[in-house]
């Protein structure tokens, strides 16, 4: 097995570690994007089936399962909040901490059956998160989480 291949599987036990503790930390998990469910592991399949189309030797395999499990890495990827602060992208190194925030908006579907949360750090909104939980749930551990000046809208909607 060259060093390369070495490197690569390494990296890829790191990333899985480093996601595995992200998604520990994690208190409320937004909703995720049923379509990347889908759109991924298709175009890893493809990808596969181009990779072992020529001559397959040992360091090939493990190059091809190192690249899958990247791939899929995505997958894995979590957003939500956490004790002290909101991920919005696993490969974020510390999130943005909830100290920071000064502003939410909290958009109940009654419809749907989903909270869009909408957070503004230093004036600035930031992207919008989705959730199934329960208004009072979340509400309950903002309130607690966010400093006291920190101003919560709640808009009940029906989309």
């Amino acid at each position: 097995m060259s060093k390369l291949t070495m490197l690569l599987l390494l990296f890829t036990i790191l990333l899985y570690t480093y996601l595995f503790l992200v998604r520990k930390e994690i208190v409320f998990f937004s909703k995720r994007q049923s379509s990347a469910s889908v759109i991924y592991p298709c175009f890893l399949v493809f990808v596969l089936i181009i990779y072992y189309t020529n001559n397959v030797t040992l360091d090939k395999i493990f190059q091809g399962l190192a690249m899958a499990l990247i791939v899929l890495s995505y997958l894995f990827n979590v957003r939500g909040i956490a004790n002290q602060r909101i991920i919005l992208h696993s490969y974020q190194n510390k999130g943005i901490m909830l100290e920071e925030i000064n502003h939410v908006i909290i958009i109940q579907d009654t419809k749907k059956e989903e909270l869009r949360i909408n957070f503004f750090r230093y004036g600035l909104r930031l992207p919008m998160v989705k959730f199934d939980q329960s208004l009072e749930e979340l509400l309950q551990f903002l309130s607690k989480s966010l400093e006291e000046d920190t101003e919560i809208d709640i808009i009940i909607t029906e989309m």
